[in-house]
């Protein structure tokens, strides 16, 4: 659960802002490592989940209980759309709830510090719009549709001998999802912006899909097997740790941004 969290933690939300925060405070700066600097702190973020959850694991060690999953069905699309109709309000609300301190801190900041024209104010304002209805159409299709798919797919691959299907799967989807992943694309645009197109966007986005189908396919050889995570992690991190020393700072605060983003 640690080292999901934190991946999931720097989500299409979280992550261009952070981003756009980086590149912001990076301008102001001059120096040689200004630019390197700029990337770096969305693989920050991803370590407080991690070490929250493990010390939350240290007070709450009983891991006894097993949930009983239930298998959602459909029986016909009037079913469907009413469970995207119920679900809309509840992420209306939580997207609310989620986005108003931001949007109050912007506003506050407006008054007292930015005093931005009425044209960029409202821009803002429309952005924020934006982020809010898609956040919640977002949600709702992931969360009522997207889910559902995965929950299905897996229970039907791992029925007898079909077990072993799920890693080559796993890592075709893997290759794909990639390219719908919105915190990807906005990590390519600030890469290429920073670097003044030296490291082009596309090789970032092909990279992250070579990696994200093989680690995928780790994963479902583990959930397969049952091989301990500390088998995957550990040489994972060890191996990225090695590499960090042999090549330029900007890409080692890119490449752990990438874990991060790629995950969101």
């Amino acid at each position: 659960i640690a080292f999901d969290s934190g991946g999931v933690t720097t989500g299409p939300m979280t992550v261009p802002f952070i981003l756009a925060l980086g590149l912001g405070v990076s301008n102001v700066r001059s120096d040689s490592g200004a630019k390197a600097d700029s990337f770096g702190l969305v693989a920050l973020c991803s370590i407080g989940p991690i070490l929250a959850v493990l010390i939350l694991g240290l007070f709450y060690r009983d891991s006894s209980g097993v949930a009983e999953l239930t298998e959602v069905s459909y029986a016909s699309t009037t079913v469907i759309g009413s469970a995207f109709l119920g679900a809309i309000p509840v992420y209306l609300k939580e997207m609310a709830v989620a986005m108003l301190p931001i949007v109050g801190i912007f506003l506050i900041f407006q008054l007292a510090m930015f005093r931005m024209n009425r044209r960029s104010f409202w821009k803002i304002m429309v952005g924020i719009l934006y982020t809010y209805v898609g956040l919640v159409l977002f949600l709702t299709g992931v969360n009522v549709g997207f889910s559902s798919l995965g929950a299905e797919l897996g229970a039907a691959l791992a029925e007898g001998d079909r077990s072993w299907l799920l890693i080559p799967l796993a890592a075709l989807l893997g290759w794909f999802i990639i390219s719908a992943e919105p915190a990807v694309g906005v990590l390519e645009k600030q890469i290429e912006d920073v670097s003044a197109g030296a490291i082009p966007g596309k090789t970032i986005k092909a990279s992250l899909s070579v990696a994200i189908a093989l680690a995928m396919a780790f994963s479902m050889l583990r959930v397969v097997t049952g091989i301990s995570l500390l088998w995957f992690i550990v040489p994972g991190y060890a191996l990225a740790l090695i590499l960090s020393f042999f090549v330029p700072d900007i890409y080692t605060a890119i490449a752990f941004d990438s874990g991060g983003v790629a995950s969101g």
